[in-house]
């Protein structure tokens, strides 16, 4: 404290030295500045300078600030049986001192049969309706006209859409360019060309009907229309793309999970799935077609929780009861969002590499050279899958898939030269299914034989009775789908 004072004490002597009246005044004006604060503290109660609340308000409520003017509020009594439409707005406006524009196309003349009691601004909407007219106010100006224009946004991304769904009979998978998996034809059983801003456009010329003054104009590039017209079109016009835009900013949200099973009963046995339906009876509800050929061992291919309890997916309730049985692998779970009217697409798979052609060359100074074409083969799963969402909230899935096993590939040599060969198996589907919310579908199911050995395959075929062959088993490939509506 001694050193604080001794500073403090310099520190005065040299300011006084430099400027002494200066540092007078300053200090007298320091000092009443804090004798007011002090004044002011002194002089408040306390309730007026904290509130303490041991509990916030019940309710909070937000009021918009009103800016329109004050004429809108005022008091407007009309009853005419037929007077003349300038006359009727007059009643209104000529007492809060608003000019007022007509249109030529407005018939000033045209009689109107109002009975009003309200607000004045509500009146004049009141008259709008009756009139089919239109107006706009700006400051103490009014302006009438016939035709609006409105511009409205639209919850979609221009421009045209191909879409195709489904798989032609009898299509065989190939890949150009030397690869081989599923080809691009999934959705040959339904296609089309859709343009959903050309549909909306196509709708709205239809409500403004034959009123040649009448325009739409569509802005795919702002994903936006323009329409220009009479009043009562208009209030068509605003249900209409309300709705539209209210079905577009649907998503459906499509949980997939690809899994392998593997029976503990038997190497040759897939999934029991009678016992799968009576062991979680109390849990899941099963419903739809059967997704067995198999009359001792089908079950309805779509299913879900028969009772909300929590979080609790139905797909995971089929998991578990699935490891009762076998061993169970989750091989992915991707997940897929996407907008209704839309085809979603999901590709799971690897591509391997393989020697497709080997070609020998002897040039005329007798020099050997080989060269090789490599090529590559895909294996996955693909889905392709299109969704609406309806009224009640039913969601309509159209689905196609395709699974793709790469089996082996098999080594060929012929003279010098090698070539290998892969052997792939294939399984497709297509079908149309109407789901609730949450409820979970076995889209597809492919049983393959896998077989195991006590060490790798071998490279060269003349060391092949080194390696034994081991058990084959029965692997059964799910593929679980649970859409989710988000809005």
């Amino acid at each position: 404290m001694n050193k604080i004072y001794l500073i403090l004490s310099i520190t005065v002597v040299l300011s006084g030295c430099a400027a002494g009246p200066l540092h007078d005044q300053v200090e007298l004006d320091q000092q009443h500045k804090k004798d007011k604060v002090v004044d002011f503290i002194d002089n408040q109660h306390a309730s007026e300078a904290v509130v303490f609340l041991d509990t916030p308000p019940p309710t909070v409520r937000i009021e918009e600030i009103d800016t329109s003017p004050a004429w809108h509020k005022a008091t407007a009594d009309i009853q005419v049986g037929g007077l003349a439409f300038y006359k009727v707005v007059d009643l209104i406006v000529q007492e809060h001192g608003l000019v007022v524009h007509f249109a030529p196309d407005v018939d000033i003349n045209m009689p109107i049969f109002l009975n009003f009691n309200g607000k004045a601004i509500d009146a004049l909407n009141a008259i709008a309706s009756s009139s089919n007219y239109s107006f706009s106010t700006h400051g103490h100006s009014m302006s009438w006209r016939s035709y609006e224009t409105k511009r409205y946004s639209i919850s979609h991304i221009g421009g045209k859409y191909e879409y195709q769904i489904g798989s032609s009979a009898g299509e065989d998978s190939g890949g150009g360019d030397g690869e081989l998996s599923s080809s691009n034809n999934e959705f040959q059983k339904t296609s089309g060309r859709s343009s959903l801003l050309e549909e909306i456009k196509a709708t709205l010329e239809s409500i403004t009907g034959d009123d040649e003054s009448a325009k739409v104009i569509m802005s795919e590039s702002a994903s936006s229309v323009t329409v220009i017209a009479r009043r009562s079109a208009l209030n068509v016009v605003d249900a209409y793309m309300k709705d539209v835009n209210d079905d577009l900013s649907l998503q459906v949200e499509l949980a997939v999970q690809v899994i392998k099973f593997q029976s503990n009963q038997s190497a040759s046995a897939g999934v029991d799935w009678n016992l799968i339906r009576d062991t979680t009876s109390t849990t899941l509800s099963f419903d739809g077609a059967t997704i067995s050929s198999d009359s001792s061992n089908s079950v309805a291919n779509v299913f879900g929780l028969t009772q909300n309890t929590g979080a609790y997916a139905a797909s995971n309730v089929l998991l578990s009861a699935l490891s009762e049985q076998g061993t169970v692998t989750i091989v992915t779970e991707p997940t897929i969002i996407t907008q209704v009217n839309r085809v979603a697409e999901l590709h799971l798979g690897e591509k391997e590499t393989y020697i497709s052609q080997t070609t020998t060359t002897v040039d005329s100074e007798g020099n050997t050279s080989t060269s090789i074409e490599p090529s590559t083969v895909t294996s996955g799963y693909k889905l392709f899958v299109y969704t609406n969402v309806d009224d009640n909230d039913r969601i309509y899935l159209q689905l196609s898939s395709s699974s793709t096993d790469l089996l082996t590939i098999d080594r060929k040599v012929v003279g010098e030269n090698a070539i290998e060969s892969p052997k792939i198996q294939e399984n497709k589907f297509a079908q149309t299914l109407i789901l609730r919310d949450g409820q979970t579908l076995i889209a597809n199911r492919l049983i393959s034989s896998v077989e195991s050995s006590l060490s790798s395959s071998p490279i060269n075929a003349a060391l092949a009775p080194l390696y034994k062959k081991g058990a084959d088993s029965t692997e059964e490939t799910i593929v679980l789908i649970t859409p989710r509506i988000r809005r």
